[in-house]
């Protein structure tokens, strides 16, 4: 399956190293890829890491385009990475997430099912949001795909995993650069752009029944004295004061 890569990242490369490393043995193979569009957004680090942000990125992916914007924004970051694809499916990725183990046939999916915009790979924040863990476990399912539904929220997002191309670049041109790229497709902070996505179906890819991807971010935020924050739709990502 033919597919452009998204990356979006900021200045940590000690970060995006370890991402980049464990999706190109467990995530990438999977896909014939088309061309990579990453953002390395000024938030976090030095020049200097940002610097290496950028050098890692290319010393994976020569040819890949890199934005360098002045200032940061998730969502503009999104906005611009999926905005520059072309190809019918894209991998989107951040950071902040490894690739545990090998992802499997996450593209079946979207030759069985033409609604399907959407295949997550399965990570810890799931079992929290949809109960996804105790599934695993009481029903023993192996190869698992699990579809979420799509009221009275639809759970489509940005998490890393396979989109369709169009509907990236069709989410793109809707998403307002100013609020949490997450959070517009449900909560009544984009309308327009939730209705559309209601329109489509999301799945959870998990082979043999387990995550496939492990959150860097939290331990990172914890261990930088910083917390995800969300006004109105806003984020940000302020210090914990002692």
């Amino acid at each position: 399956m033919q597919a452009d890569i998204t990356i979006v990242a900021t200045r940590r490369p000690e970060l995006l190293r370890q991402m980049i490393a464990s999706f190109s043995k467990n995530v990438f193979p999977k896909l014939d890829i088309g061309h990579v569009y990453a953002n390395v957004d000024p938030a976090f680090g030095s020049k200097d890491d940002q610097a290496e942000a950028v050098r890692i990125i290319r010393q994976r992916f020569p040819t890949a385009t890199v934005f360098e914007p002045e200032t940061p924004g998730f969502a503009a970051a999104v906005v611009r990475v999926w905005a520059a694809t072309s190809s019918p499916f894209v991998l989107h990725a951040e950071e902040d997430w490894l690739a545990i183990k090998d992802a499997g046939d996450f593209c079946a999916p979207f030759a069985r099912h033409p609604t399907l915009a959407q295949v997550v790979l399965s990570m810890p924040f799931q079992e929290k949001r949809l109960g996804i863990r105790r599934k695993f476990k009481s029903r023993r399912l192996i190869g698992l795909t699990v579809p979420f539904t799509r009221k009275p929220c639809n759970h489509i997002g940005t998490s890393p995993g396979l989109f369709r191309g169009l509907f990236c670049r069709e989410a793109a041109r809707m998403m307002d650069p100013a609020l949490d790229p997450e959070k517009q497709f449900c909560g009544g902070h984009n309308p327009p752009l939730e209705q559309y996505a209601r329109g489509f179906d999301s799945f959870i890819h998990s082979p043999d029944g387990d995550y496939v991807l492990a959150d860097l971010g939290r331990d990172w935020m914890k261990a930088h004295g910083r917390r995800k924050q969300i006004v109105n739709g806003v984020v940000s990502w302020p210090e914990v004061l002692a």
